[in-house]
């Protein structure tokens, strides 16, 4: 099982772990869906969470937002 880390929106952590919609809408959704294409979400990493201006970069839509850490396993067939 190939193990990595990918650094996404906080904001999508309770969805892609939980199932949880109530945190976010539609657009987040779709967005979170398809930045984890491939990939198992297993955990979020304590600590991991910081601000930056470049959050778009990891499939945000906002100048600048909380991201954080998450660890996935990829997707087999």
């Amino acid at each position: 099982m190939e193990i990595d880390t990918i650094t996404a929106p906080s904001v999508w952590a309770g969805y892609i772990i939980n199932n949880d919609k109530s945190g976010v809408g539609g657009h987040d959704m779709a967005a979170a869906d398809r930045h984890f294409r491939g990939w198992r979400v297993l955990d979020v990493e304590d600590g991991s969470e910081r601000f930056t201006w470049h959050y778009k970069l990891y499939g945000g839509d906002a100048e600048g937002g909380s991201v954080s850490d998450y660890t996935v396993a990829l997707l087999k067939g």
